[in-house]
């Protein structure tokens, strides 16, 4: 908008002779504006970027979703031979039983959407009664290994990052569960470091260096509590599973802990 700057008439006036000074208008012109483009830099994410969309799997065992996807990712689950049972906050039907036997257990199809590739987060509200099994195993080929978390022993907790090539690294392991107690459990990798992480209420229990594992092997489906041809079925209860496709730290993962128990998650 343009400024007026308006100089008062100045009236001199000498008796008898009246001399008067016309007002002098003095116009600024309008002020210039130069306008410099945004500039939107855009990077691509990255493998190990992360956004909202990076839950990629979500199954809370519940009476209300049961072993559905509720991601809507697709990838709802069918469960055999298990029962409703209480879960971690006091809920009467907010977890799944398993009987610790062949015939119970969770198949998770994978429409794509569960394959990770690189890094990734796994973690479930686990409340082990028995004395080993499987809580997430991507079931392979032919039924060969892939990325796996499991309990292996009373107190034990398992998790082996196997490489897409087939290639076993070492595992990382923690006495740390409780049992006839809720744990919450997780399992982490990290292919920008190279790390595999295992988690127990919020806390790393354990930590390893894996060598040879840029990519991982998560192309498969899934099976909770029971793996074929292996005698070690997970007996107690389960809610609550989580995926993400990325390595989490102790803050998130503490944060994600009630995911299934917020309104609306």
């Amino acid at each position: 908008m343009a400024v007026v700057t308006t100089t008062p008439p100045v009236v001199t006036t000498t008796p008898p002779v009246v001399t008067t000074t016309p007002s002098v208008v003095t116009t600024t012109p309008p002020s210039v504006v130069t306008t410099t483009p945004s500039v939107v830099t855009t990077t691509p994410l990255s493998r190990d970027n992360h956004a909202a969309t990076d839950l990629v799997g979500l199954w809370p065992l519940n009476s209300q979703y049961g072993a559905s996807d509720t991601t809507g990712n697709g990838n709802d689950g069918v469960a055999r031979a298990t029962k409703l049972a209480p879960g971690p906050y006091g809920d009467p039907n907010g977890a799944f039983l398993f009987s610790g036997t062949a015939n119970s257990y969770l198949d998770i199809p994978n429409n794509g959407k569960l394959d990770v590739k690189y890094s990734y987060t796994i973690l479930a509200h686990i409340y082990p009664t028995g004395w080993a099994g499987p809580v997430f195993n991507y079931v392979g080929t032919h039924n060969q290994w892939a990325v796996h978390l499991w309990q292996t022993a009373p107190q034990e907790l398992f998790m082996r990052t196997v490489g897409r090539d087939g290639f076993f690294p070492r595992f990382v392991i923690a006495k740390v569960l409780q049992q006839n107690a809720w744990n919450y459990v997780g399992g982490t990798y990290d292919s920008s470091k190279r790390v595999a992480t295992l988690w127990n209420n919020g806390q790393a229990v354990g930590e390893k260096i894996i060598c040879k594992v840029p990519s991982v092997a998560t192309q498969y489906p899934i099976r909770v509590a029971v793996r074929d041809g292996d005698g070690r079925y997970f007996a107690g209860r389960i809610a609550c599973i989580q995926l993400y496709d990325y390595a989490m730290t102790q803050e998130p993962i503490n944060a994600a802990r009630d995911r299934c128990w917020r309104r609306g998650f």
